[in-house]
């Protein structure tokens, strides 16, 4: 990278506005600050005058949803070792590598006094940072020190080089100004890639009536909220028309909680972590204990101020305990969808189809890494060393069109684990991993037709989980984990416009998204042991899989209560209240940011929602189009916008998250470096010439 002339635009400051304050946009900030430092350095130069406004009512850093102002019962789903906003070794990007310390490292340097800033000495957060191991599940409020503490370390990092402005605000709305200087001589390109003196410029408006004038603009609202979609709109006036109660998709931090009554039912359709969280508050929240009896089972000492809730989802049971065992075999690698397989699939003239060429190669992979985990990690528990048993697995998964269940080659595969797996239970079926619930499958140590009792049933499934996940005698599940993980950041690196309609639309934002957060996005261990001993308390009781929902109508037409079952409950249950509890569904158009929607529904061809189409297929994402190589927003004529850009989970982009794991070449650091290097070249503070001009 080299510094531009200033000379070349009159010395002018250039300001970029970044619309959201949470992690993703800071992360954004820290890859602008190191990469116009590293180059400031290498040039021994000086950067043009530079300013950023960063526009979030919540403070920068943690943002809304890792804000400190929530319950200390609410924690990451992550390890504290397993936390980083650094790019570090493993990062593929352009631009310089900073590395910096992860969340556990922060707290060792906090403990030992090296950093002397995380103003968390004297808080509430102080007992849990002095015993944080990193093995430990921090809570939201600590990992909201963290997160300020690097928003700060960010703003050092830019001094002298840009100042950093926060507004407290919601943004409203960013319409297109131009911006004029007498000295210019013909009339400048709107599209261009770089700033010329009569470029469109964005204004954004905030809600306390101020303005922020801006060269350039990045969307980084992370997850935001949403309109209520129709069924949840009806849900919501049949409550009101009955006196009733429903609590729409939110994030649980937010949703009031004030109106449920002490012993009433409540009907909780979800299990994935917002229903998780939820229960937590309406458990230990309301003041129940959770204690260890003499034989070291979690009991529930109830308050008596608990509701008592009716859990259910499509599967019936909670997302997969997050992994806290250590891989203890060979390491794990790819062996179906790999980098070559994806290289000749985006060399082919047709579009990819991500349930028939893809999926099938990731289903194997899944298979593969559970089993080469355990045959390399726990020898004892196969009949044939793994170099025995790795072709002849190889071969029978190959010859599987469909290892989900339907197709030929599962007989095979069957037959195999029966005479190679010593254990029943260290035998691994993808589709009764899937639906651990449905009948006749063998995801569970007790036969479903010994279970009978759906209760019973649930118990049984999450009391395996915790064995698979948490002991180190179950670590395939973490070569199972690793499989995914790596499959997620390789279909990640698939261009959005070499999937088919479906599959841009459907099978990718929502089907593939869903099945990863089931096996790598679960609850920490104990959370799950957590609701047995609710369960076991009759304070939670399990609906079980296919959930539905309805309302009890008076003869008056007056609506009395919602009413709930599955496919596998006995009865319904009838209720004052209900839940819809998961995140609310990404979608530009029905945000409950304002900008968001002011950029897809402005009517100045600010950005479009992405639809796609094709012979069998037409739909939209809800998604806001951005190019894959530098996130510019698409506008609705089809043509990259300059000046826009948009980084998160309202974009096509793959949901990458806002912070990661150490060492995994984290996607999120990745798009982070693409975008601020292209914001500065487009702002004309530097521009990217070679990566070895880079300092490194």
């Amino acid at each position: 990278m080299a510094i531009s002339s200033h000379d070349a635009v009159h010395g002018r400051t250039r300001v970029l506005a970044v619309i959201g304050g949470g992690p993703r946009a800071i992360g954004v900030l820290e890859r602008i600050a190191e990469n116009l430092r590293a180059v400031v350095a290498a040039e021994n130069g000086s950067a043009a005058p530079f300013e950023i406004h960063v526009i979030d009512p919540f403070p920068p850093g943690p943002g809304r949803i890792w804000r400190r102002d929530q319950s200390p019962l609410l924690k990451l789903n992550s390890m504290a070792a397993d936390v980083t906003v650094y790019t570090d070794q493993s990062s593929t990007i352009e631009g310089v590598i900073a590395e910096g310390p992860s969340l556990i490292e922060w707290v060792e340097r906090v403990r030992d006094g090296v950093i002397t800033d995380s103003r968390a000495e004297g808080t509430d957060v102080w007992p849990e940072l002095a015993g944080l191991r990193p093995s430990s599940f921090p809570t939201r409020r600590l990992n909201s020190y963290y997160l300020g503490w690097f928003y700060r370390q960010v703003c050092g990092s830019l001094a002298g080089l840009a100042t950093v402005t926060w507004h407290r605000a919601l943004a409203l709305s960013v319409r297109d100004v131009r911006w004029t200087d007498a000295r210019t001589e013909a009339p400048g390109e709107t599209d261009a890639p770089s700033i010329h003196p009569s470029s469109l410029r964005s204004c954004v408006t905030l809600d306390n009536g101020a303005q922020v004038e801006a060269d350039a603009v990045l969307y980084a609202l992370g997850h935001n909220g949403r309109d209520l979609h129709p069924e949840q709109r009806e849900r919501l006036e049949l409550a009101e028309r009955g006196g009733l109660l429903y609590i729409p998709p939110e994030f649980t931090a937010d949703a009031d909680l004030s109106g449920i009554r002490p012993g009433e039912n409540v009907i909780v359709r979800g299990f994935g972590l917002a229903a998780i969280d939820l229960i937590v508050l309406l458990s230990e929240g309301r003041g129940g204990r959770f204690t260890r009896d003499s034989l070291g089972a979690l009991r529930y000492q109830a308050s008596m101020h608990e509701p008592r809730l009716f859990v259910g989802s499509r599967r019936g049971v909670p997302y997969r305990s997050k992994t806290s065992n250590t891989l203890r075999g060979e390491a794990p690698a790819a062996k179906f969808f790999t980098r070559d397989v994806v290289a000749e699939l985006v060399s082919s003239e047709r579009l990819i189809d991500f349930r028939v060429d893809v999926w099938p190669q990731i289903a194997r992979d899944l298979v593969w890494g559970y089993y080469r985990e355990l045959a390399t990690g726990h020898p004892q528990a196969v009949t044939q060393e793994w170099c025995e048993l790795a072709p002849r697995l190889e071969e029978v998964l190959r010859n599987s069109a469909d290892i989900l269940g339907s197709s030929a080659g599962v007989g095979e595969l069957t037959d195999l684990l029966a005479e190679c797996i010593i254990d029943p239970d260290d035998r691994f079926d993808l589709p009764s991993f899937d639906r651990p619930l449905v009948q006749g499958n063998r995801d569970s140590q007790i036969p479903y037709w010994e279970q009978p009792d759906l209760q019973r049933r649930v118990r049984a499934h999450i009391a395996r989980d915790l064995r698979q996940r948490t002991s180190q005698r179950g670590s395939a599940s973490l070569g199972l984990f690793h499989a995914a993980l790596g499959a997620y950041l390789l279909v990640a690196e698939i261009p959005e416009n070499r999937w088919t309609a479906r599959s841009r639309v459907v099978d990718i934002p929502t089907w593939w998204q869903s099945f990863f957060s089931y096996i790598a996005s679960g609850p920490p261990g104990h959370r799950l042991e957590e609701v047995v001993a609710l369960a076991d308390a009759g304070i939670l009781t399990f609906i079980g899989p296919d959930m539905w929902i309805g309302a009890e109508i008076s003869g008056a037409g007056r609506p009395t209560g919602f009413t709930a079952g599955g496919s596998q409950y006995p009865g319904e249950v009838r209720a004052r209240v209900c839940v819809d509890a998961w995140l609310p569904e990404s979608r530009a158009s029905v945000s409950d940011s304002p900008a968001l929607r002011n950029l897809v529904l402005g009517g100045s061809g600010g950005g479009t929602e992405l639809s796609a189409s094709d012979a069998d297929f037409s739909g939209t994402t809800g998604r806001v189009l951005v190019c894959p190589d530098d996130s510019r927003v698409v506008g609705g004529d089809g043509v990259p916008r300059a000046h826009v850009f948009a980084v998160g989970p309202f974009t096509t982009a793959m949901n990458a998250g806002a912070f990661s794991r150490p060492g995994i070449n984290a996607l999120p650091f990745r798009e982070n470096d693409r975008v601020a290097l292209a914001l500065l070249k487009h702002l004309n503070v530097v521009s990217v010439q070679t990566e070895e001009s880079v300092a490194r």
